[in-house]
């Protein structure tokens, strides 16, 4: 299954933002695949693989989002992403490419959970506080 997301990727100034997923756990604790983006300066997209990890969340209910960038394999605390810098990868720092990716893989996980009619209440009510 894929999902684009044309409405993240112009929030986070990107042209393109897509989940393809690979490998998906019935309970819904276990998706990986590969995100696919171009940023507005680039001329061709950029592919990366991931894994959302929830069998740890953080503080504020999140789980963690690895990313193999090829060179370098990092986990993610989505929160503190968001709230302060994240590591330069590329000489660019990652901050907002990983918040459309962690917004884009967990609206993935609940699209999947609702056409597989899962319950992923470890990852809803986070979410459900940010409204």
């Amino acid at each position: 299954m894929y999902s684009s997301y044309p409405h993240i990727a112009r929030s986070f100034h990107l042209k393109e933002l897509t989940v393809l997923c690979n490998d998906w756990e019935q309970s819904g604790k276990l998706l990986s695949g590969k995100i696919r983006y171009q940023k507005e300066r680039d001329f061709q997209s950029r592919e990366i693989a991931f894994r959302l990890l929830t069998e740890e969340l953080d503080d504020n209910g999140f789980p963690k989002l690895q990313l193999d960038w090829g060179f370098e394999t990092c986990v993610y605390d989505l929160s503190n992403c968001i709230e302060n810098a994240a590591p330069v990868i590329d000489g660019e720092s990652t901050a907002e490419l990983i918040e459309a990716f962690g917004i884009a893989v967990i609206h993935t996980t609940s699209e999947m959970a609702m056409f597989n009619r899962q319950q992923t209440t470890h990852i809803q009510q986070p979410l459900g506080m940010l409204s």
